[in-house]
């Protein structure tokens, strides 16, 4: 191992993701482009080091990842190494206001503001006092007033900074990794992490399920749990 190789936890630092994430995304590594690709690091046994163009091309892989939604780590890099270029998502353009639109909306804007100014005078006509001491009547309350409808609760706050746990299940959803929902469980659902292949990994813990709900970190469709599409990385409270 050379001083150029970079350790789990500096590219963990630098592709600001969590510790597990790393080794999944090396594993992915190995899986594509051979087992020699990356060193064991001699300190420990279980670890591996990654060299310049591993940290390089996982850089590649983490942006593609974020870029296309759905798209696995190991995906991204059979890409890198076959060389193709993924089409770049469409979005929508917006089209441009044309001449005679922007002409309608301006003689409609001249419109209201001359009856606003024609409203005014009206109501400054109407209640102008004819003597000093002359005041408007008060408004007689009405008996019977409307109920009025109660505003809708709002979504609990979202901390500045996640929890590790909270964090980590983000990542492995935007890795390609889902999370679905069966039967069971004192709650009546079981919510089950799944591989990129379908295997399952682990359960989530209803609490955190119902956190990341409470701070719209996740959205239910169906029967599995998708990451918020603004549910980006975040600071992560040890």
């Amino acid at each position: 191992m050379t001083s150029d190789h970079t350790k789990p936890g500096e590219l963990a630092d630098l592709l600001r993701v969590t510790g597990r994430t790393v080794q999944r995304m090396g594993n992915a590594y190995i899986e594509v482009f051979g087992p020699d690709a990356l060193l064991p690091d001699p300190r420990h046994r279980d670890h591996r080091v990654f060299p310049p163009v591993a940290v390089e091309r996982l850089q590649r892989a983490a942006d593609l990842t974020r870029l296309h939604r759905g798209l696995s780590t190991r995906q991204a890099l059979e890409s890198i190494r076959d060389g193709q270029e993924l089409a770049k998502p469409r979005t929508r353009p917006t089209p441009a206001p044309s001449d005679a639109l922007m002409e309608r909306l301006l003689e409609e804007v001249q419109r209201l503001q001359l009856e606003m100014l024609t409203l005014r005078r009206d109501l400054l006509d109407r209640y102008a006092p004819e003597r000093p001491d002359t005041a408007p009547p008060a408004p007689t309350p009405d008996p019977d007033p409307a109920p009025v409808a109660a505003a809708p609760p709002r979504p609990a706050q979202r901390p500045a900074r996640l929890q590790e746990k909270h964090q980590e299940l983000l990542d492995s959803l935007h890795m390609g990794e889902t999370l679905k929902v069966r039967p069971g469980g004192r709650t009546g659902e079981i919510a089950e992490l799944h591989d990129i292949y379908g295997t399952p990994l682990r359960q989530i813990d209803p609490r955190t399920i119902a956190a990341m709900l409470r701070y719209g970190l996740l959205e239910r469709v169906g029967d599995q749990y998708h990451a918020a599409p603004d549910a980006l990385r975040q600071d992560v409270t040890p």
